[in-house]
């Protein structure tokens, strides 16, 4: 396969004009927490169950939580949302994706990565397509409309689509900043750590304030939706819900918790972020 040059990237037509008015059909590959508070995020605004396809691994909890979300009849496989669907949305870890590597997806396809880490090179080099980054904040936030989402490169057509299903987004021009917004969303997690830690979180959003504008934009929003008044068995949960085993939110965390401040653990996360790209480019490399 040969590897996209520079130029080829983002054509044109891929950064503007309809996207067929709205997608035909939107494929969700990976009904994990987030790609269900996406599913279910398109039905909120609107879209037709019948153009909804999601698809999950083998994991019966995973099932069970489908159903229980009344999405059991959108479930599908992933050839069929590569050959059905107009706009995919990839939120699977990051490990998983030599998975899709085999799978044939039209040219006309936009694909939207959700995969913390992964750089666009290593997603079009896969296809053969341009690909998008995006990275919404928490299902929860997804649901309540109170999420953010880092969006690469800057398209106004995927912006207005991710708009119209409550996302506010925040478009970068350097595809580097995107581990640096990956890091961020996982802040309502992270501040619910801090609190536990006792950290001084009024000090800590003093001192983020020299830290770059990214970085106290997104804590400042983190501040406004994480949960106030949870049980411990009730944050635990949340957490976990952010969380994948491996991933930024749990390396966040983790660097709280070993008492470090909010801006070295965002530090750790965007380290863990970049880390996991590298990994996965290799991989995917030795794939072909």
């Amino acid at each position: 396969m040969n590897s996209l040059s520079p130029s080829d990237r983002h054509p044109s037509h891929m950064l503007s004009g309809p996207l067929t008015t709205d997608p035909a059909v939107i494929g969700i590959i990976g009904a994990g927490h987030l790609g269900r508070a996406l599913a279910l995020a398109h039905r909120q605004a609107g879209y037709p169950n019948s153009r909804i396809l999601i698809s999950h691994g083998s994991s019966q909890q995973t099932l069970e939580a489908i159903n229980r979300s009344g999405l059991g009849r959108n479930v599908t496989s992933n050839e069929e949302i590569f050959q059905k669907a107009s706009l995919i949305f990839i939120a699977i870890r990051p490990q998983s994706l030599i998975s899709l590597s085999r799978l044939p997806v039209s040219p006309s396809t936009i694909v939207i990565s959700c995969m913390a880490g992964i750089s666009t090179w290593t997603l079009q080099n896969l296809w053969n397509i341009p690909v998008h980054r995006m990275m919404p904040s928490g299902p929860e936030t997804v649901l309540a409309g109170k999420s953010i989402a880092g969006l690469y490169p800057g398209s106004l057509v995927i912006r207005d689509h991710l708009t119209k299903i409550g996302l506010e987004v925040i478009v970068v021009s350097d595809e580097e900043q995107m581990h640096d917004i990956t890091a961020g969303v996982c802040f309502p997690a992270a501040l619910l750590v801090a609190k536990d830690q006792n950290l001084d979180i009024e000090n800590e959003i003093r001192a983020g304030e020299g830290f770059g504008h990214l970085y106290s934009r997104v804590l400042s929003w983190a501040c406004t939706v994480a949960p106030q008044e949870l049980s411990g068995p009730e944050r635990t949960a949340y957490i976990s819900r952010m969380s994948t085993p491996g991933g930024i939110t749990e390396t966040v965390c983790r660097s709280i918790r070993e008492g470090n401040s909010l801006y070295q653990a965002y530090l750790d996360g965007i380290s863990r972020c970049r880390d996991i790209g590298e990994e996965m480019a290799g991989r995917t490399i030795s794939d072909r």
